[in-house]
């Protein structure tokens, strides 16, 4: 699923939502580390957490565990180049709206189906605008749900990813399944939208041969929309740290920042207009947005390693072009838990 919703942020989705007043800007000085592990004196409190927050130790214990096993990306070739800009901060947003998507999609088949109300697998409730999703069931279209996504229950103003996935039959490869599980935690970290999580994926290729995909997050994002004087809206994306990932085109741990990026469909709908992207592994990756000097059907942006300009690279619509509407159903549901403080 994770790679489906990579590929929606390619070609577009739905209009803007209407501008969001809880957006804010990720700090310059902010990361996004281990910030839940113990500290110097090794003390803990009558959680038995290091933090106090044995949710969020949890979830930073596995995304440090994933992250353990790989190491820092070789990032001088075009092609890894390519691959690592794919994870600018608009498309980790779609890894975290994974579950509301997946209802949100279930429920237009359901109704293009010419079926009233919702389907009754999973289990959603939806309460004082947040959302659950809970699995344990197999859906009408033979999907099978397991997990649950929901707001946490220790008093904090975030949602829990536990074990949260759907499995699927593929109509292409006979007898063959694709599913993911997600466990993790977003939510509120000050100001800003805070994603530490784990995404396993098992896919299949073109081939139908299995593809196993794992995903880590620890991030820091924002996401801020503006209406500009023509009416339409400019989307300004800032996130800042750690992805581990192992997929078919990348495999690695590294920093990765994006700053200021900025998309308008309306002004260019194949690139985004400015900012950058940067990625730190054995080399330093700077993927710069030109569409407000170059909006080119072929979707390029301009590329260096360790400050030597590198000239252009095509095809980083994935990295650029977010499927915005998607991306505010996340925005939505943290907002929920900020008008709760």
């Amino acid at each position: 699923m994770t790679l489906t919703l990579l590929a929606l942020a390619c070609n577009g989705g739905p209009d803007k939502d209407e501008p969001d007043d809880t957006a804010v800007a990720v700090d310059d000085t902010a990361s996004a580390d281990d910030t839940g592990s113990a500290d110097d004196t090794g003390s803990t409190d009558d959680t038995g957490s290091p933090s106090g927050d044995p949710e969020r130790d949890d979830a930073v214990d596995r995304f440090d565990a994933l992250a353990s096993e790989f190491d820092a990306p070789d990032l001088s070739s075009a092609e890894a180049a390519k691959a690592w800009a794919g994870l600018s901060a608009p498309n980790l947003l779609l890894y975290a709206v994974a579950p509301q998507l997946e209802w949100e999609f279930l429920k237009s088949a359901w109704t293009e189906a010419g079926n009233e109300g919702v389907p009754d697998c999973p289990v959603v409730v939806e309460e004082n605008d947040t959302v659950e999703i809970t699995g344990g069931c197999t859906d009408f279209q033979g999907g099978i749900w397991h997990g649950r996504f929901g707001p946490s229950d220790s008093g904090t103003f975030r949602y829990e990813l536990d074990n949260f996935g759907v499995e699927r039959s593929s109509e292409a490869c006979a007898g063959q399944t694709t599913d993911y599980v997600q466990n993790g935690i977003l939510g509120l970290n000050g100001a800003d939208f805070e994603f530490i999580m784990v995404s396993d994926s098992s896919e299949l290729a073109d081939d139908c041969s299995p593809l196993e995909n794992r995903v880590g997050l620890n991030v820091l994002l924002a996401q801020e929309d503006i209406t500009e004087d023509d009416g339409t809206t400019t989307t300004i994306y800032n996130s800042s740290g750690r992805v581990a990932v192992s997929d078919a085109t990348k495999e690695g741990v590294a920093d990765i920042r994006t700053d200021d990026e900025q998309t308008n469909g309306d002004w260019c709908g194949t690139e985004a207009w400015s900012g950058s992207t940067t990625v730190e592994g054995q080399q330093t990756l700077v993927i710069t947005y030109d569409g407000q000097t170059d909006c080119d059907p072929e979707s390029t942006v301009t590329w260096s390693v360790d400050g030597a300009d590198q000239g252009e690279l095509t095809g980083v619509s994935c990295a650029t072009t977010p499927a915005t509407g998607l991306a505010g159903l996340l925005v939505g549901l943290l907002a929920a838990l900020r008008r709760r403080r």
